[in-house]
């Protein structure tokens, strides 16, 4: 009689713990869930993409971007807002395709995440990607840094963020400290 009750109650306590770990990982607030609304809401509301069929999907903080922009620029905001949603480690874009494009366009992803990464650690304050003052250009997997910082600080952080970037084979900066 007590091993019944022993094992109806073990049993109760598996079902419960195992239902609710099932339940957390449906949950849709989860941190992926949560990076993929964010994203999706950005390129929502950004008038420059609209007619842009783009799927965005989150797997561990690396979101994945799939389906056809209309223009490089276009597929550049699109990393770019990616880019700087929190909690972002990575944006895979192997699946973007650019409308009537057969080549690759690295250079730009490279700057696109550049500056996504540059707004996300917000090394710049709260300003927008429009008042930056650190211009970033990529050739060749080599990214040019150009334009004035605040302090030594920002220089570093944003020649750091770029060296640490997938794809970039070498940084030069010119960047300078601006006299206010």
């Amino acid at each position: 009689m007590f091993i019944k009750m022993y094992l109806r109650f073990a049993l109760a306590l598996f079902a419960f713990f195992f239902s609710n770990c099932v339940w957390a990982n449906d949950m849709p607030n989860t941190p992926d869930n949560q990076i993929t609304s964010v994203v999706k809401d950005k390129i929502a509301s950004d008038s420059s993409l609209s007619g842009a069929a783009i799927h965005v999907k989150s797997v561990q903080g690396v979101v994945t971007l799939s389906g056809n922009v209309e223009s490089d620029t276009q597929a550049e905001t699109v990393v770019q807002l990616a880019e700087s949603t929190p909690n972002v480690k990575d944006v895979d874009t192997k699946q973007l395709t650019i409308k009537g494009s057969k080549h690759p366009m690295d250079d730009a992803l490279i700057t696109a995440k550049i500056k996504g990464t540059f707004l996300r650690e917000k090394i710049f304050g709260d300003k927008d990607i429009a008042s930056m003052t650190i211009n970033v250009e990529t050739n060749n997997g080599v990214v040019s840094l150009s334009g004035t910082a605040d302090n030594q600080s920002q220089i570093d952080t944003a020649k750091s963020i770029a060296s640490s970037t997938k794809g970039v084979k070498g940084v030069k900066s010119t960047v300078e400290i601006s006299r206010q």
